[in-house]
């Protein structure tokens, strides 16, 4: 094991490496060296950085991370990972034959074309990243990290690395990740321009609840003994298997992002940090364009309220519009809360959909 002092400063030469590419075209074999360091517990990066906005639109790298990460390769094997992607060919022999195909494989993989820049926003402790698309000017380069960078933007890392709160650079993957942590939740849907009630959900993860609750149905699934009820508007009950065609909006992220993976996320989207006037909550905004099968372009905007210690949300707001030139329409409004396992217990009881005897 590496003393603290050792650590620290590998650390900090790892993380300036990272930022070594702000301001610069990120393209995968900018990303490649890195995969393997990302998989070491003790350089996990809690900030977003332009190798990690590069992971989060590139699905071929996140595929490559996945790839590695199945290998359960040792620190001293994920070194000799990175050195062989930073272009050292020699740098694997040590690995068995096949973590060393694993590697090759990535090695020499074609760039997926996704490249991104990413730049601090002034006055702001956030990164603003744009996706590049190649255009006939550009030529795909198989550039490799340099190994070492000048003291100065050692120095600047290590000080964006210990000033900056994690919920401050909060980026997409570790929104996703903080809600996968949750083990009781309860979620409020209302349309907004009518403030009608659409839905509910109760989950808890402890006790294998999960509830759905709406104007036409009733949806109570029990984990726990593999049944699910359903009671639609009518009144009519049907019992199934509990792992049949569980309702999404039951799973994880129970439908408050709009993707329900990071791996879908489209090429181009922006997450960006917005000014709030309550220290304890920070806003976040995703926004993207969806293109209709008639052409038309629909730009949406997700906002998030998020406690800043904990990084999970407390109201969402979705917004669309169908023209840069018109303002965004608020469309959905989600409130969330985390009860106890008691509660959702009793809100499981009060939908008539079990008995005191199932709980």
């Amino acid at each position: 094991m590496m003393d603290d002092c050792k650590l620290q400063e590998q650390t900090h030469r790892y993380l300036s490496r990272h930022f070594g590419w702000l301001n610069r075209e990120a393209d995968c074999t900018a990303a490649q060296p890195f995969l393997p360091l990302m998989l070491i517990s003790a350089w996990d990066v809690r900030v977003q950085t332009p190798i990690t906005a590069h992971l989060e639109r590139c699905r071929a790298c996140r595929a490559d991370l996945r790839r590695l990460a199945g290998l359960g390769l040792s620190e001293a094997d994920l070194m000799q990972a990175a050195k062989r992607l930073a272009g050292q060919t020699d740098a694997v022999q040590s690995l068995s034959p096949a973590a060393q195909a694993v590697v090759e494989t990535i090695a020499v993989r074609s760039n997926s074309g996704v490249v991104t820049t990413a730049q601090f926003v002034e006055g702001q402790e956030v990164l603003q990243v744009r996706a590049v698309r190649p255009s006939g000017g550009w030529v795909s380069g198989r550039m490799r990290a340099a190994a070492g960078l000048a003291a100065a933007i050692v120095i600047m890392a290590a000080l964006l690395w210990m000033r900056m709160p994690q919920a401050t650079a909060l980026d997409v993957n570790q929104f996703y990740q903080s809600l996968k942590r949750v083990e009781n939740i309860s979620v409020r849907t209302l349309d907004s321009p009518h403030q009608t009630l659409l839905q509910q959900i109760w989950v808890s993860q402890p006790l294998g609840l999960r509830l759905f609750l709406s104007e036409h149905r009733k949806v109570l699934c029990r984990t726990d003994v593999n049944r699910q009820i359903w009671q639609d508007d009518q009144g009519n009950i049907t019992v199934v298997p509990s792992l049949a065609a569980v309702p999404e909006v039951l799973l994880p992220p129970w439908g408050l992002l709009p993707f329900g993976d990071i791996t879908l996320l489209p090429p181009e989207y922006n997450w960006r940090r917005q000014e709030s006037p309550d220290s304890d909550v920070h806003v976040y905004e995703l926004s993207w364009v969806e293109t209709l099968a008639d052409g038309r372009r629909l730009e949406k905007l997700w906002r998030g309220h998020l406690d800043r210690h904990t990084h999970l949300p407390l109201t969402i707001e979705w917004y669309e519009r169908w023209s840069d030139d018109r303002p965004y329409q608020l469309m959905l409004t989600m409130e969330i809360s985390y009860p106890d396992s008691q509660a959702v217990r009793q809100a499981a009881l009060d939908s008539g959909l079990g008995t005191g005897g199932d709980f």
